[in-house]
Parts: C-alpha cells; sequence; structure tokens
C-alpha cells in the first residue's frame, strides 16, 4: 500500500497565502519533462475514468462509509467511524472512543461546526480540505481545466505526478497520481497559518475497491507535516440516494 518509506512527496510548501505550493522533484530529464496540456488533460481524463467515469461520478449524491478509525495521539486507540460525504463540500464525520464522548464534525459549504458549535478559521478549513481531498475525482470531472501540473515525483519508490487545485485563498489540495493505473496513491491539502507556516494534512491510500461501479480506497494511512497520525479502515460504503434529515447540520 502507498504510504510505507519514502516521503519525497511530501514536498508541499506555500511560499504566500495565493502562491501555487512548490513540490520537490528530481532534476528534469527524458522521463520527467513537464507534461504537455494535452498530455495533462490525458491523465486527468484516465484518473476519472479509472474512479468510475464522468457520467457515473456526476450520478453520485450522497456517500456513507463505515469504519473504525486509529488515533496515535490517544495511543494508538481505536474507535468507530461514520461518515457523510455529499461532493464537494459537504460532510459529516463522526467518531466514536471507547470511554470518551463522541466528537462529531459537519460541514455543509461556508459553514461549519464540531460537536455542534460553530467554528471557522483553521477548524473549518481543515474540513473543508477533508472534504476536498476526498472528492478529488469529482473535482476532477468539474475543474478539469483548473488543474496544475506541479512536477514528477516518487512515493514508495514508484514514479508519480503531482496534479494541484486551487481551494480558495491559503487552501491547495494536491493529487500524487500514479499515471500508470490512474489511482490517486496520495492527497495533500495545504493551508498557510499566520505564525506558523504552512500546515499539510495528507493521505496515504490504499485496499481499492469497487462499489457500484465506483473505485474507493478502503485504507487511509493520515498525517500531519509528514507525522503520521493514524490510520483509518473501512468496513462498508453506501451510496444515498439522500442523506437523513440534519446530517450537515447541527
Amino acid at each position: 500500500m502507498a504510504g510505507r518509506g519514502t516521503n519525497r512527496a511530501n514536498g508541499l510548501t506555500a511560499s504566500a497565502p495565493t502562491s501555487r505550493p512548490v513540490v520537490e522533484t528530481p532534476a528534469h530529464g527524458p522521463t520527467t519533462r513537464k507534461p504537455t496540456a494535452e498530455e495533462l488533460a490525458l491523465l486527468v481524463a484516465k484518473v476519472v475514468e479509472t474512479y468510475g467515469g464522468a457520467e457515473r461520478l456526476k450520478k453520485v449524491s450522497v456517500i456513507r462509509q463505515f469504519g473504525r478509525v486509529s488515533s496515535r495521539m490517544r495511543g494508538g486507540k481505536v474507535g468507530l467511524m461514520e461518515r457523510f460525504f455529499q461532493p464537494p463540500h459537504r460532510l459529516a464525520v463522526g467518531i466514536h472512543f471507547a470511554g470518551e464522548a463522541k466528537e462529531v464534525r459537519k460541514l455543509a459549504g461556508p459553514r461549519s461546526w464540531r460537536n455542534g458549535v460553530e467554528v471557522q478559521g483553521m477548524r473549518r478549513q481543515a474540513m473543508l480540505l477533508q472534504a476536498l481531498r476526498m472528492g478529488l475525482p469529482w473535482l476532477f470531472v468539474e475543474r478539469s481545466g483548473e488543474v496544475s501540473d506541479l512536477g514528477a515525483s516518487e512515493l514508495d519508490g514508484r514514479a508519480v505526478r503531482m496534479l494541484g487545485l486551487p481551494a480558495g485563498g491559503s487552501l491547495w489540495i494536491v493529487a500524487a497520481v500514479d499515471p500508470e493505473s490512474g489511482r490517486i496513491l496520495r492527497s495533500v491539502g495545504s493551508m498557510e497559518v499566520p505564525g506558523a507556516g504552512s500546515f499539510q494534512f495528507e493521505s496515504d491510500y490504499g485496499d481499492y475497491r469497487k462499489v457500484d461501479g465506483l473505485l474507493f480506497p478502503f485504507r487511509e494511512r493520515l498525517l500531519v507535516r509528514g507525522q503520521e497520525t493514524g490510520w483509518v479502515t473501512l468496513e462498508k460504503i453506501e451510496l444515498l440516494d439522500q442523506a437523513p434529515p440534519g446530517t450537515f447540520e447541527p
């Protein structure tokens, strides 16, 4: 699975709030030259097709996921997780660790809540970046013309292409794509925090499976600034016609 080994694809920084992130790349040569606009468009189209194709992706209303999450901050403790996602900007995550109160985070467009209390700033941006990382196949459909090539890199000895999308202000979302399979092996959400520099929230993906013709990773390795923070292991994914009432609002 992606994620064990080199972190060269972590080399993501932003020199100014609206600047493109700079990704560490090997020296350009015959195999690492920057692709033409046509080649970039073909790679984006390949990713879309790999994840189920534009028509099938467009028909998705709500995704419901069940699984388990481990947290290094809790000494590797494992909790239960339920997650709803409505592409591209609506997200609801409930996590329950034994002996602790359930934590619920919700994002609905420009507003977000944590345990029923509205939050803004970095907490909202972190939720938005999580939604954008989950929604990359849909973003590649809706905003294919805005995708930037950020260079070639390596992930666990595999050549990847770093494809980026601006997400407003200092926010960027970047996908490390395997050009052979069209799979997204890693996603990186980047934001600038005043006084603290650039933060990167990363997910490495594995255990890919098809659900109703769409490709999903059932295993995620979570990192912040290159440091592993935990894992998500999904057990079930459902595609819903609509979300239960109140799913994305408190």
